[in-house]
């Protein structure tokens, strides 16, 4: 069974995607492939090293979840104040947690 991650350990990483992806959302297409790269980079280490989960790709999870964060700015621009970061934060977790467990939300949070 795989580990729990504490709560204030997700939230840290994520907070701190989000704040970089503030500087990243003006600056193109090189650093949207860093971003991906960075993001994929911390799930390869958290999936330990395999290439695929629940079938499917580290990579393709990683790209899928930066559109999903793409789709949380453009939201933004479009209704600002509809979903606030920790709504948006609590949704990437859950997308997450169908990959690893540790990512799944409690009712409390």
């Amino acid at each position: 069974m795989a580990q729990r991650l504490p709560h204030w350990a997700i939230s840290t990483q994520f907070h701190s995607l989000f704040h970089g992806f503030t500087h990243h959302a003006h600056s193109g297409a090189a650093l949207d492939r860093e971003f991906e790269e960075a993001i994929e980079a911390i799930l390869m280490e958290i999936a330990g090293g395999k290439d695929s989960i629940n079938g499917m790709a580290v990579r393709a999870i990683a790209v899928s979840l930066t559109g999903i964060i793409d789709g949380f700015w453009l939201q933004f621009l479009i209704a600002p104040g509809r979903l606030s970061r920790e709504e948006a934060i609590r949704s990437c977790r859950a997308y997450l947690s169908a990959f690893f467990p540790q990512f799944a939300l409690d009712d409390g949070e």
